[in-house]
Protein backbone atom coordinates (compact mmCIF):
# COMPACT_ATOMS: atom_id res chain seq x y z
CA UNK A 1 0.00 0.00 0.00
CA UNK A 2 1.62 3.66 -0.39
CA UNK A 3 2.16 5.04 2.33
CA UNK A 4 3.27 8.72 1.95
CA UNK A 5 -0.51 9.77 1.96
CA UNK A 6 -2.90 10.81 4.42
CA UNK A 7 -7.16 11.08 3.59
CA UNK A 8 -9.57 12.85 5.11
CA UNK A 9 -13.46 13.97 4.63
CA UNK A 10 -13.70 16.31 1.32
CA UNK A 11 -14.84 19.60 2.23
CA UNK A 12 -15.83 22.85 0.06
CA UNK A 13 -12.08 23.51 -0.75
CA UNK A 14 -12.24 19.88 -2.42
CA UNK A 15 -15.22 20.62 -4.57
CA UNK A 16 -13.07 21.62 -8.07
CA UNK A 17 -10.93 18.68 -7.73
CA UNK A 18 -14.05 16.33 -7.14
CA UNK A 19 -15.42 17.92 -9.90
CA UNK A 20 -12.51 17.32 -12.53
CA UNK A 21 -12.46 13.58 -11.46
CA UNK A 22 -16.04 13.42 -12.21
CA UNK A 23 -15.97 15.33 -15.67
CA UNK A 24 -12.58 12.87 -16.52
CA UNK A 25 -14.86 9.86 -15.77
CA UNK A 26 -17.77 10.93 -17.55
CA UNK A 27 -15.55 11.43 -20.78
CA UNK A 28 -13.87 8.13 -20.68
CA UNK A 29 -17.43 6.68 -20.25
CA UNK A 30 -18.86 9.32 -23.03
CA UNK A 31 -21.56 10.38 -20.75
CA UNK A 32 -22.62 13.78 -20.23
CA UNK A 33 -22.09 14.93 -16.56
CA UNK A 34 -25.04 16.81 -15.06
CA UNK A 35 -24.71 20.59 -15.31
CA UNK A 36 -21.92 22.08 -13.18
CA UNK A 37 -24.54 23.67 -10.41
CA UNK A 38 -26.72 20.69 -9.57
CA UNK A 39 -23.29 18.71 -9.28
CA UNK A 40 -21.94 21.19 -7.45
CA UNK A 41 -24.93 21.12 -5.11
CA UNK A 42 -24.89 17.08 -4.69
CA UNK A 43 -21.00 17.13 -4.33
CA UNK A 44 -21.70 19.71 -1.52
CA UNK A 45 -24.69 17.53 0.25
CA UNK A 46 -22.58 14.52 0.03
CA UNK A 47 -19.63 16.38 1.88
CA UNK A 48 -22.07 17.88 4.52
CA UNK A 49 -23.16 14.09 4.81
CA UNK A 50 -18.70 13.23 5.05
CA UNK A 51 -19.69 11.11 2.23
CA UNK A 52 -16.64 11.67 0.04
CA UNK A 53 -13.14 10.94 1.55
CA UNK A 54 -9.99 12.13 -0.15
CA UNK A 55 -6.83 10.70 -0.26
CA UNK A 56 -3.43 14.15 -0.44
CA UNK A 57 -0.33 13.59 -1.21
CA UNK A 58 2.16 16.14 0.06
CA UNK A 59 -1.08 18.33 0.61
CA UNK A 60 -2.82 17.56 -2.76
CA UNK A 61 -5.57 15.66 -3.51
CA UNK A 62 -4.85 12.67 -5.75
CA UNK A 63 -8.13 10.31 -5.34
CA UNK A 64 -11.66 10.20 -3.46
CA UNK A 65 -14.48 8.17 -3.01
CA UNK A 66 -17.95 9.13 -2.81
CA UNK A 67 -20.81 6.73 -1.40
CA UNK A 68 -24.19 6.73 0.68
CA UNK A 69 -25.61 3.98 2.70
CA UNK A 70 -29.40 3.69 1.09
CA UNK A 71 -31.62 0.97 1.04
CA UNK A 72 -32.50 2.29 -2.28
CA UNK A 73 -31.69 0.19 -5.30
CA UNK A 74 -31.41 1.83 -8.83
CA UNK A 75 -31.96 -0.80 -10.92
CA UNK A 76 -33.45 -4.34 -11.58
CA UNK A 77 -35.79 -6.93 -10.17
CA UNK A 78 -35.67 -5.65 -6.88
CA UNK A 79 -35.83 -1.48 -8.09
CA UNK A 80 -36.86 0.65 -4.70
CA UNK A 81 -36.30 -0.90 -1.68
CA UNK A 82 -33.93 -3.52 0.33
CA UNK A 83 -33.98 -5.06 3.41
CA UNK A 84 -30.69 -4.21 4.90
CA UNK A 85 -28.93 -0.89 4.09
CA UNK A 86 -26.00 -1.45 1.47
CA UNK A 87 -23.07 1.10 0.56
CA UNK A 88 -23.34 2.55 -2.99
CA UNK A 89 -20.78 4.13 -4.49
CA UNK A 90 -21.36 6.84 -6.17
CA UNK A 91 -17.83 7.73 -7.49
CA UNK A 92 -14.29 6.53 -6.98
CA UNK A 93 -11.36 8.35 -8.92
CA UNK A 94 -7.40 8.68 -8.67
CA UNK A 95 -6.03 10.91 -10.94
CA UNK A 96 -3.66 9.30 -13.70
CA UNK A 97 -0.23 9.65 -12.49
CA UNK A 98 -0.87 7.85 -9.14
CA UNK A 99 -2.94 5.27 -10.69
CA UNK A 100 -1.57 1.19 -9.96
CA UNK A 101 0.08 1.94 -6.66
CA UNK A 102 -2.60 1.28 -3.98
CA UNK A 103 -4.36 4.76 -3.81
CA UNK A 104 -7.37 3.28 -5.17
CA UNK A 105 -7.61 0.10 -2.52
CA UNK A 106 -6.97 2.36 0.20
CA UNK A 107 -9.97 4.52 -0.38
CA UNK A 108 -12.03 1.14 -0.82
CA UNK A 109 -10.41 -0.28 1.89
CA UNK A 110 -11.38 2.81 4.03
CA UNK A 111 -15.03 2.83 2.83
CA UNK A 112 -15.24 -0.59 4.22
CA UNK A 113 -13.84 0.36 7.48
CA UNK A 114 -16.74 3.10 7.10
CA UNK A 115 -19.34 0.13 6.48
CA UNK A 116 -18.49 -1.82 9.13
CA UNK A 117 -18.75 0.42 11.56
CA UNK A 118 -22.36 0.91 10.69
CA UNK A 119 -23.07 -2.42 10.25
CA UNK A 120 -22.99 -2.24 6.80
CA UNK A 121 -22.06 -5.62 4.83
CA UNK A 122 -22.56 -5.08 1.40
CA UNK A 123 -20.70 -2.49 -1.50
CA UNK A 124 -22.63 -1.67 -4.79
CA UNK A 125 -21.64 -0.03 -7.67
CA UNK A 126 -21.29 0.29 -11.32
CA UNK A 127 -19.04 0.49 -14.10
CA UNK A 128 -19.36 1.39 -16.86
CA UNK A 129 -18.39 -1.65 -20.15
CA UNK A 130 -15.84 1.31 -22.06
CA UNK A 131 -14.48 1.33 -18.77
CA UNK A 132 -12.19 -1.67 -18.68
CA UNK A 133 -9.63 -0.67 -16.31
CA UNK A 134 -12.65 -0.14 -13.54
CA UNK A 135 -13.76 -3.37 -14.10
CA UNK A 136 -10.53 -5.03 -13.75
CA UNK A 137 -9.85 -2.87 -10.64
CA UNK A 138 -13.22 -3.86 -8.87
CA UNK A 139 -12.67 -7.51 -9.72
CA UNK A 140 -9.68 -7.14 -8.11
CA UNK A 141 -10.72 -5.64 -4.96
CA UNK A 142 -13.34 -8.88 -4.96
CA UNK A 143 -16.08 -7.36 -6.56
CA UNK A 144 -18.59 -9.48 -8.32
CA UNK A 145 -20.71 -8.51 -11.50
CA UNK A 146 -24.27 -8.46 -10.40
CA UNK A 147 -26.22 -7.52 -13.73
CA UNK A 148 -25.53 -6.04 -17.27
CA UNK A 149 -27.84 -2.76 -18.06
CA UNK A 150 -28.70 -2.61 -21.93
CA UNK A 151 -29.31 1.14 -23.47
CA UNK A 152 -30.76 1.82 -27.05
CA UNK A 153 -30.86 5.11 -28.52
CA UNK A 154 -34.05 6.00 -30.31
CA UNK A 155 -32.92 8.04 -33.32
CA UNK A 156 -35.57 10.65 -35.02
CA UNK A 157 -37.86 13.75 -33.46
CA UNK A 158 -39.35 11.66 -29.94
CA UNK A 159 -42.35 14.68 -30.09
CA UNK A 160 -43.50 13.37 -33.45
Amino acid sequence: MYKQTYSRYATRNNLNFIISGISEIGKLEKEQIKPLNLLSQKIISAIKKKEIIVIFKENFPIGFIWWTFTKKVPYGINFGNERETFCWVSWSYVVKKERNKGIGAKLYKLLEEESKKRGVKQMRLDVFTVNKNSEKFHLKLGFKPQLTIFRKKIKGDPKK
